[in-house]
């Protein structure tokens, strides 16, 4: 850390450091942050527009948006204190799970303190010091957003602290941790993954079922082991194991099973879509294939993680209709995820159907991920696509058996990468899903529904498959609306071309931001390479046109990175804000 940490307002116990350094207001900047950052995240998830319609939404008892700012301001607390405090290996959020016949009638009770569960090594004095003056901040800020109705509130923080020890035990807190049937939900963990070895029963179908060798037992071992530097994060072990051993950071039971919850509070629906980041069926397809109108959509990395008990209590919860979409198995980005998927589902459906359910409460249908395209008028036969494509899915033929060549494209092996669409200098390729008028047009609308405040506006594409969080949704651009920030997603950062960058200044962005995976570790091989060579070159060009290049930033975010993506973009749009906005518009 580059800048000494330090603290004016409370004494901490001296093995905790804040992840930023406290200012002389003490945490009054980081609480108006997290809740700024909840604010965001209440927006998306309710579909509001600014931060007053969420407090005005707060102020009226709408159910799921309360529900949905204690979830996310939860996510932000366990993130800053698990990055402050070396101690902390997991945050939970503990709230009594609604009956299915309360969802749409229980009102939510204002004045309830947000109850957490931090798991740590050994319970430290600092922390609890902290969460009392960042519990005082909160109470202030909370009584000042929703008002009059929390006048009352003595208290916003309700914290129990349970150590390695108490969770073995299985004591207090520690039990809610370890239970299978009252297991609180996780906000925040040290780990992506993890394997829990008093569940583990040995049978090795977590060893069998990984695509790629993460997972071992020694021989004499009782348990089994991951290995995460080999570990892709694709759950799928996750969702296997029979004893629930296994425990992921995001996607999992609990947080899909809230989801859909708070969804059905807020729209009503009675349909869930299950869909692959490759597969990228539209809005309408959707439908079509659920046969109704409205739906709750969750956008997975993989199918293939999703628990077979979460079917059953979507269904308990008042779900009709199940839609599972994964992407055809030769393009699945995890190898076996589409294959155990559909393994799965006759499965399930299978056990449906002997409890009488009927065929259409779950579909299965695979779905075409993006696929290139070539205009043979407009191809010049430049060889580039086919030196480039890492999956030698486009060969060079002749055209018309003449001298000039054409590129062609094997749709059995093309996987929509879109690197060729990027490199054409002709603009001869098109990808399904993700062409250029595609693409432009998300810039426009995502740049002309931010706000309209003056300030810096960022510009934010990101890959697929380099962070996995909350912020998804799959048919809508992501906004940050307290940082003027808006986000598209694309298959692969090696998609996003110099016209996309170029528009998105040309048409009010500040600064524009890449976020994708590591060279090395690229979901399409080497699109993260071909990406950060484009980049660069672009660049030189700005400064060398005497625009700041400053503005145009790229970078890598590990595999299953819960918060990556979203903490990163948020500080270039800090830098950007320095900046102030581009002489262009």
């Amino acid at each position: 850390m580059d800048q000494q940490v330090r603290d004016v307002r409370v004494p901490l116990h001296p093995f905790f450091v804040t992840a930023e350094p406290i200012e002389e207001e003490g945490y009054a900047p980081a609480c108006r942050e997290m809740i700024a950052r909840t604010l965001d995240f209440c927006e998306k998830k309710a579909r509001l527009q600014g931060h007053a319609a969420v407090a005005e939404a707060l102020r009226q008892g709408n159910r799921s948006v309360h529900d949905y700012f204690l979830y996310g301001l939860a996510k932000e607390i366990g993130h800053f204190l698990g990055n402050g405090e070396a101690a902390v290996k997991a945050v939970y959020l503990f709230e009594p799970e609604l009956m299915p016949g309360e969802v749409n009638g229980r009102q939510p009770d204002l004045s309830r303190s947000l109850d957490l569960i931090v798991w740590v090594d050994i319970a430290r004095e600092g922390l609890a010091t902290l969460v009392d003056a960042l519990d005082g901040e909160f109470l202030q800020q909370y009584k000042a957003l929703v008002g009059p109705s929390v006048a009352t509130l003595r208290h916003f923080l309700s914290v129990d602290v349970a150590s390695d020890r108490d969770v073995q035990m299985r004591r207090g807190a520690g039990a809610l941790i370890t239970s299978l049937y009252a297991r609180p939900l996780e906000v925040w963990s040290r780990f992506v993954l993890r394997l829990n070895a008093d569940h583990c029963g040995g049978c090795r179908i977590c060893t069998t079922i990984c695509p790629y060798e993460a997972i071992s037992i020694s021989p004499g071992a009782t348990t089994a082991k991951i290995d995460l530097e080999k570990c892709q994060a694709c759950g799928l072990c996750y969702s296997a194991c029979p004893a629930g051993a296994i425990e992921s950071a995001y996607y999992d039971f609990a947080s899909l099973a809230h989801n859909v919850q708070s969804s059905i509070q807020a729209d009503g629906y009675k349909a869930i879509a299950l869909t692959c980041r490759g597969s990228t069926p539209t809005r309408e397809e959707i439908e079509e294939i659920l046969g109704v109108p409205g739906f709750v959509p969750i956008c997975l990395p993989c199918v293939g993680r999703t628990p077979p008990e979460f079917f059953l209590k979507a269904l308990t919860m008042g779900i009709e209709r199940i839609a599972v979409i994964p992407c055809q198995d030769d393009h699945c980005r995890f190898e076996d995820g589409s294959r155990i998927s559909r393994n799965r589902f006759l499965l399930m459906q299978a056990l449906l159907q002997e409890m009488n359910f009927g065929p259409s409460v779950l579909i299965f249908r695979e779905a075409e991920g993006p696929i290139a395209t070539v205009h043979e008028d407009l191809c010049t036969g430049c060889g580039t696509c086919v030196a480039i494509c890492p999956y030698d899915a486009i060969r060079a033929d002749s055209k018309n058996g003449k001298t000039l060549f054409v590129a062609r494209v094997d749709p059995e092996l093309c996987q929509g990468c879109g690197l060729c669409a990027a490199s054409c200098p002709s603009r001869a390729i098109e990808i399904s899903q993700f062409a250029d008028p595609q693409i432009i047009s998300q810039i426009e609308a995502a740049l002309a529904t931010g706000a309209q405040d003056g300030r810096p506006r960022v510009l934010g594409f990101r890959c697929n498959w380099c962070s996995y969080d909350d912020d998804d949704l799959p048919f809508d651009p992501v906004h940050y609306s307290s940082q003027n920030i808006e986000v598209i997603g694309v298959p692969c950062v090696g998609r996003v071309d110099a016209l996309h960058v170029l528009w998105a200044f040309l048409n009010g962005a500040d600064g524009v931001f890449l976020g994708g995976c590591p060279p090395g570790d690229c979901r399409y091989v080497s699109g993260s390479d071909q990406a950060e060579r484009r980049i660069a070159r672009l660049q030189e060009l700005l400064d060398a046109a005497g625009f700041d290049s400053r503005r145009l930033r790229m970078e890598w975010f590990k595999r299953g990175s819960p918060r990556g993506y979203s903490d990163v973009i948020r500080s270039f749009a800090s830098d950007i804000q320095k900046l102030g906005t581009t002489p262009i518009h």
